[in-house]
């Protein structure tokens, strides 16, 4: 989750288009847009996107792009289902990647022929009218490989330029604090890491990065400790049974609870409430 100040990143945005004449867009680290410059697409991608399924494809080559980036942890520059040429940078902090920086529906002059034939097998798949998307594509800023390559490494340095100056932060403290609220006042439900990154809209990657910023450990380890913790309440001021207690810190059933409670605190639910609890509640152990 990232906060932006939005003016500033207006100011780059529209230095970095101002010198490249190439439009530029921010992604979150869940690849959705957060902004970009200017805010029209390309007429050739305009049209294409008004077919679902090559919008589709659009998306999946964003996905991809987004991958290598990881893959390569740098720049990465690629040609996209329709022939038009794109680049994605990321953002670090702290060696993860918070978020995205892309640029694109630029047409390299090497490819350009490439992308005609593709246009040709789109116009030829989806019915389009082939002189319109043509024109279309002859509107389509032509740069050669070298320029994208130089707007790429600019890119980069713009994303490093608007994380140093805190024009882009990661809202990391806010979002580990409702990361930590959520799981201590959910302990009986759903909890597991695939969960978590749903409800948070985070990846995997990002959810460890918190919990052990957060927790100095993974977030399954936290949450095994704090359903202990719980359960070690429940067992010391109620007269809750021992089933119970397992349904509600979401262990499972009473003997799975009862193993992983020894395993932590080294001796069984039944001796721990024993030890902590008065005597008239020994009965319901």
């Amino acid at each position: 989750m990232l906060e932006i100040a939005i003016k500033e990143l207006e100011k780059a945005a529209f230095d970095f288009y101002n010198m490249t004449k190439i439009k530029i867009v921010l992604f979150s680290d869940e690849n959705s847009v957060l902004y970009s410059y200017p805010d029209t697409m390309a007429p050739l991608c305009e049209e294409i996107r008004k077919n679902k399924e090559l919008e589709k494809k659009c998306f999946e080559c964003d996905k991809m792009g987004f991958k290598n980036c990881h893959i390569t942890k740098s720049a990465y520059i690629y040609n996209c289902h329709a022939g038009l040429t794109e680049a994605v940078v990321p953002i670090y902090e702290n060696s993860v990647i918070i978020g995205h920086m892309m640029l694109g529906q630029v047409l390299d002059k090497k490819n350009e022929e490439k992308a005609t034939e593709l246009i040709n097998n789109i116009c030829t798949d989806y019915g389009y009218d082939r002189d319109m998307m043509m024109k279309k594509l002859s509107k389509t800023r032509k740069i050669s490989s070298e320029a994208i390559q130089s707007a790429a490494n600019i890119m980069s340095m713009c994303a490093c330029y608007l994380y140093t100056n805190k024009i882009i932060k990661n809202k990391t403290d806010i979002l580990a604090y409702q990361l930590k609220d959520y799981i201590d006042n959910h302990l009986s439900e759903d909890l597991s890491v695939k969960n978590l990154c749903r409800i948070f809209y985070i990846s995997k990657t990002k959810l460890y990065y918190l919990s052990k910023n957060a927790f100095n450990c993974g977030v399954s380890d936290y949450i095994r400790l704090k359903r202990i913790d719980e359960a070690k309440r429940l067992l010391t001021e109620t007269k809750m049974p021992v089933s119970h207690i397992a349904e509600e810190t979401g262990i499972g059933d009473a003997n799975y609870f009862s193993r992983i409670f020894k395993t932590d605190t080294g001796m069984s639910p039944g001796t721990y409430r024993k030890k902590n609890i008065q005597k008239d509640c020994s009965e319901f152990i």
